[in-house]
């Protein structure tokens, strides 16, 4: 594999990495969305107002804080708060063609051939790293979402638990 290749590979490979972190909050939303669920409609239920509904109450409070935060974390991982990742493209094709055959006139064609190699070498390995930063910190972004979505997850099963005993006794 020559460089050119192996750079190209590496823009290409970050750009995928883009795509799938735009996929990869549906998951997330989804699960809270439930979450959110499954408290409105115990909610809305006839509890008894004794220990287990301080209980569920307690639950749902942390609940609702783990809520809070895995949405800012997602915010963060899919759009940056509302403004977007500038993630590094390759200019236009067109653009490397005329500035291809402008040299091409002036210069030695081998030569115009290896400088515009390694430009574009150059431009691929910019570009890659700077997408690679992004995707790094909307991954990470992404696995602190993923934190609060699990301790939401777990206290809406005590919630639940809470609920069941009640509806018990």
């Amino acid at each position: 594999m020559n460089d050119l290749e192996f750079y190209k590979e590496l823009y290409f490979y970050e750009l995928e990495r883009r795509k799938e972190l735009n996929e990869a909050v549906n998951v997330p939303i989804g699960i809270l969305t439930a979450i959110v669920g499954v408290h409105i409609f115990i909610y809305t239920q006839d509890i008894d107002k004794g220990f287990l509904f301080i209980s569920m109450l307690v639950c749902s409070y942390i609940t609702l804080i783990a809520v809070v935060i895995s949405i800012f974390f997602l915010l963060v991982s899919f759009s940056n708060f509302f403004k977007p990742y500038g993630y590094h493209t390759l200019t236009g094709g067109k653009e490397y063609l005329d500035h291809l055959n402008k040299e091409l006139k002036t210069k030695d064609e081998t030569e115009v051939r290896k400088t515009f190699e390694k430009d574009l070498i150059k431009e691929l390995a910019n570009n890659s790293s700077e997408n690679l930063k992004i995707n790094i910190k909307r991954s990470e972004a992404l696995a602190n979402s993923k934190v609060g979505i699990s301790t939401a997850v777990v206290f809406t099963a005590f919630f639940s638990l809470f609920f069941i005993t009640s509806l018990i006794n």
